[in-house]
């Protein structure tokens, strides 16, 4: 992942607790309706981003990577969207649909498209991870429950169709930057090489239809405003987003994070 060098003027982050994207309706973080106008936001959006087709700013890395504040409150369950299943491929080699054959109550997936991305997803993951998978050798049993409770997923996402024919040097790099006991977890997709699936067979009982989205379409599909940075998501056991962070956590906001997983876990479907 390299850092961004074409650098495509954005709207600047405000300073309320909200997206701002040129015109497009902003999004309450602290609000459990954020998500009230998704449709008519993601169609603005949409044009922005033909105007605009990187959405690269370098100078959201002054700001600490901070695309957006972090919620405070879990999302509306009702009002939410699905993550849109992505097929990758794990640093272990592994083919999947992410997030859909994830398990776990609640999800933190965190992506990103950039070295800089990267580096400042991890500050919300790796407290996730010391939370909820830490090894405990006076109760290895409820540390391994917990730990398949709380699922963990890192997306390291590549814009350029043929670095997936040098998958394996492009992995061994990641490799390089993530911890061994968290290969399972990590996933690469490349862009322009995401498929559409639908109807794909889950048992021969039933089926899902699952839509793939190219990299650009799914910057707007989760109204993202800058591919520079990194995000947080808490997923629920259907996949619907439940919470989002973005840049780099603060100590409060990943206190907020753990919090807020304990009580989507505890939440009755």
């Amino acid at each position: 992942m390299k850092l961004c060098r074409n650098v495509v003027k954005i709207t600047k982050r405000s300073t309320s607790s909200s997206i701002g994207l040129d015109g497009t309706p902003s999004f309450d973080s602290n609000s459990v309706s954020s998500f009230d106008y998704y449709e008519e936001a993601m169609k603005k959006h949409r044009l922005l981003l033909q105007a605009q087709p990187d959405r690269m700013d370098l100078s959201i890395i002054s700001q600490n990577g901070r695309a957006f504040d972090a919620d405070l409150q879990l999302l509306d369950r009702v009002r939410t969207i699905t993550f849109p299943s992505v097929p990758c491929t794990s640093l272990l080699n592994k083919q999947a649909l992410m997030p859909h054959d994830s398990s776990g109550d609640v999800k933190l997936l965190v992506l990103s498209f950039k070295h800089y991305g990267f580096t400042v997803a991890r500050s919300w993951l790796d407290p996730y991870m010391s939370t909820y998978h830490k090894k405990q050798s006076s109760s290895p049993t409820s540390s391994s429950h917990e730990a398949k409770k709380f699922a963990a997923i890192e997306l390291c996402f590549f814009e350029h169709r043929f670095l997936s024919f040098a998958k394996g040097y492009v992995g061994s790099g990641v490799k390089k930057l993530v911890p061994v006991q968290h290969h399972d977890s990590t996933f690469l997709s490349f862009g322009n090489n995401l498929v559409r699936y639908s109807h794909i067979a889950i048992t021969h009982m039933f089926s899902y239809s699952i839509i793939c989205v190219l990299l650009q379409e799914l910057g707007t599909k989760l109204l993202i405003p800058n591919f520079c940075t990194g995000y947080a998501y808490l997923l629920d056991k259907q996949n619907r987003i439940r919470w989002r962070g973005s840049g780099q956590a603060e100590p409060e906001e990943v206190k907020r994070m753990i919090e807020l997983s304990r009580e989507l876990a505890n939440e009755e479907i």
